[in-house]
């Protein structure tokens, strides 16, 4: 028997159709009705297996409304409305095969064939998508190599990249299957149950992708290389006396405090996400009635509002940082508020720079050519190797007795923004739009001992290591965990608060980690 829910996305062709069958029946050869005589029956004959032969033309003895036979009036609209799930019925009591037939004086066949939908959405969104992430991961993938990043990292970025498609070529398909059954039918069928157990591996798939992207995320925050170039150490006026360990402490705490802050610093909080999605999916209820009992369903209308939610609050917070001042601008404040500039490490090559040298830290030294507030390094392995050689702590013993590891380190980046080291130099340009856009060095910059300093007219871009740059892979994550847990539950709230919990149980062990290893960073 044919379920017609065997096919998820369909849109015009979600119902089966039922035509004559024009290659076998003959058009030519009408239907006569007897003198006084205005209705004709679609009736149904039982064909049985042992050569038995019985009509049912009866129209109300019917077990169901939706079974055959049917009066139809000549000159009247007729229209034969079904309430029932059509899989669900069962001939196989019957022991025998049913045939509509054409009735009006005598019974003549009538051949009916099923076009049955050959709806492909879901591997059309499928395919479009994938190619699309998978492309934009192998770009991803390349820009890490080429800063000096692990090549381990391909399993994280192609996870990210999978976990997206999924999530969104099942829930597109399945709003296309809604908006095209709504438009054109007033009977909306069910997904089948096959298409729900596919549903659910997408979304359960998903979700698991998206935390081993979200892990290596909160990994990388961890292993971030971060120095404080503290200013004064380069520009005192007493450079014969030493310099005491805890002369710039306050400054780099305060620092330090603010940079942890920002870490986890979310441009939209899922704590005002969930109250608003509640809200729409309580103002969805009439609408949602419309449809029958599906998971599938069920879990696409979910999905629909948590991501008009987000859009809203997203708008918002546009809007409040438009008038107000985005929270980004605090850091470089605080930088040029104490003095000190902030230098981190993302990969081995690739670093980010926030300028931090105030008047009060000036002497009548000339200032930094090309300064602006904040940058990226493209560092050759020259520089990074004098780094790295300079902050071991094999080093550290040969430094001389009034100068710390910090208070080289310090003078040593503060000489080479200064353009005062023999060997080691930079270069400044500006990135493209396409750099930009897909955050990659698409270009060769230059080689040998000279770094480059790439700067751009957006926020500082040592936030790209923190939850305010990582903003998609963790509000699709939020998605994917709150429409997975109700979609599994069938409990909006369940949803939420599991999605608040998890939110908040990373919110506050992230701040640990990364103060025990500021603390760490400029001993």
């Amino acid at each position: 028997m044919y379920d017609p829910r065997d096919h998820l996305c369909l849109g015009k062709k979600a119902l089966p159709q039922l035509t004559v069958d024009v290659k076998t029946y003959d058009r030519n050869t009408g239907v006569i009705l007897p003198h006084g005589k205005d209705t004709v029956f679609i009736s149904v004959a039982l064909h049985t297996s042992d050569g038995g032969f019985k009509y049912l033309r009866d129209t109300k003895r019917k077990a169901l409304s939706c079974y055959l036979p049917v009066a139809i009036k000549i000159g009247t609209d007729f229209s034969f409305d079904c309430e029932i799930n059509l899989s669900e019925i069962s001939l196989a009591e019957m022991n025998g095969t049913l045939v509509p037939y054409l009735h009006a004086d005598e019974p003549k066949s009538l051949p009916v064939s099923l076009i049955k939908p050959n709806g492909h959405n879901v591997q059309i969104w499928a395919s479009v998508l994938g190619v699309l992430s998978l492309l934009y991961g192998m770009v991803q993938y390349r820009s890490v190599v080429r800063r000096g990043g692990l090549y381990l990292a391909v399993l994280p970025i192609l996870c990210g990249a999978v976990a997206d498609m999924l999530f969104f070529s099942i829930w597109l398909s399945i709003l296309h299957a809604m908006a095209a059954e709504l438009s054109t039918f007033g009977l909306t069928l069910p997904p089948s149950k096959q298409e729900e157990k596919v549903i659910k591996a997408f979304i359960y798939t998903a979700v698991s992708l998206k935390l081993v992207k979200a892990a290596w995320v909160n990994w990388n925050q961890c292993r971030c290389d971060i120095f404080f170039l503290d200013w004064s150490e380069y520009n005192s006026p007493w450079k014969d006396a030493p310099v005491s360990d805890n002369s710039s402490n306050w400054k780099i705490c305060s620092l330090a405090k603010e940079w942890s802050v920002m870490q986890t610093k979310r441009r939209v909080s899922p704590g005002y996400v969930i109250p608003l999605a509640l809200v729409i999916l309580r103002i969805m209820d009439p609408w949602y009635s419309h449809f029958p009992a599906s998971d599938g369903y069920r879990w696409g209308i979910t999905a629909l509002a948590w991501w008009s939610s987000y859009i809203a609050v997203l708008l918002s917070r546009w809007l409040k940082d438009r008038f107000l001042g985005s929270p980004a601008s605090v850091l470089p404040n605080t930088c040029s508020g104490v003095g000190i500039s902030l230098l981190v490490f993302q990969e081995e090559y690739h670093a980010h720079y926030v300028h931090g040298r105030n008047d009060q830290s000036k002497e009548l030294r000339s200032t930094m050519v090309g300064q602006q507030a904040s940058c990226r390094i493209v560092c050759s392995p020259q520089l990074r190797a004098v780094y790295k050689q300079l902050s071991t702590s094999e080093t550290a013993g040969h430094l001389g007795l009034n100068e710390t590891k910090q208070t080289v380190l310090s003078k040593f980046f503060a000489a080479f923004f200064e353009r005062a080291l023999d060997g080691l130099s930079w270069v400044a340009s500006e990135r493209t739009i396409l750099e930009r856009l897909f955050d990659i060095e698409l270009t060769t910059r230059e080689a040998g001992t000279t770094s480059t300093l790439l700067y751009d007219d957006n926020e500082p871009s040592c936030f790209a290591v923190t939850w305010w740059g990582e903003e998609w892979t963790l509000c699709t994550l939020d998605a994917m965990i709150f429409s997975c847990v109700y979609i599994a539950a069938n409990d909006v709230l369940l949803a939420a608060v599991i999605t608040l919990t998890l939110w908040q149980e990373i919110f506050f062990r992230e701040p640990q980690l990364t103060c025990k290893d500021l603390q760490s960073t400029n001993r």
